[in-house]
């Protein structure tokens, strides 16, 4: 296993990507709400009370919402280290980023999150987790470290097991998205965490050697399914 711009570091801001979530969760609020039938908009209305409706505007509603992100998110910017590991597992170079906590010290031992869909999840979860101990001293300082995917397909690929007749909804899956030809890395890429990445991290940064791999969706999945097979345990949040 090499490393590759072990001393490349990145910098991000979280502000754009909570507002970009905030979008999306209102757009699908709205799409819930036109989807409702007509008396069914007319039972909720009905529920409303008549001070809370004559005093409240949707778009004033909206500019404190954002108000908040901003107030919250203005100065908020994550620093970290972007590592490049030649897998021989995989047989290809991976990316990992490495977020670590404010006055990070060599003679200290840290937790290590590890997030999958880094390329989603990471920078909401390292913002979350700062926060967490940093400004709130809810949990002890750790580590957080993210494993992109370098596509789509390779997503799929790494994270499934088996081919699958249906999809994500649970209806037949016509578009062959989890054909076999597509899916059933699943082990290989379990290798290459518990192999490369791991031993990679608990190198190059003080670990103490608790460990938590967090997967959203598919990524929940694939933390499921490794439960009863992983060699390095694993506390397994399935969000």
């Amino acid at each position: 296993m090499e490393n590759f711009g072990q001393n490349k570091t990145a910098v991000t801001s979280s502000q754009g990507l909570l507002v970009q979530y905030f979008i999306g969760y209102l757009w699908c609020f709205r799409r819930k709400i036109v989807a409702l039938k007509k008396q069914d908009r007319i039972r909720v209305a009905r529920q409303v009370p008549k001070r809370f409706a004559q005093h409240t505007n949707p778009m004033k509603f909206v500019i404190i919402i954002f108000t908040l992100f901003f107030s919250l998110t203005s100065n908020s910017q994550n620093c970290f280290e972007v590592h490049q590991i030649k897998s021989k597992v995989l047989k290809e170079k991976r990316n990992i980023w490495v977020g670590l906590p404010t006055n990070y010290q060599k003679d200290s031992s840290y937790a290590v999150v590890y997030v999958l869909d880094a390329e989603h999840r990471f920078e909401l979860s390292y913002t979350l987790i700062k926060e967490l101990f940093e400004n709130q001293a809810a949990i002890p300082k750790v580590i957080v470290v993210g494993i992109p995917h370098i596509d789509r397909f390779h997503r799929i690929n790494d994270l499934t097991f088996t081919d699958s007749k249906v999809n994500g909804q649970g209806k037949e899956d016509t578009i062959g998205i989890f054909n076999s030809s597509m899916t059933g890395n699943g082990l290989y890429f379990l290798q290459f965490l518990e192999n490369e990445v791991l031993p990679f991290i608990n190198k190059e940064y003080s670990t103490n050697g608790f460990n938590t791999l967090i997967g959203h969706s598919i990524g929940g999945y694939f933390c499921a399914y490794i439960l009863p097979i992983q060699k390095i345990v694993f506390c397994l949040p399935n969000l």
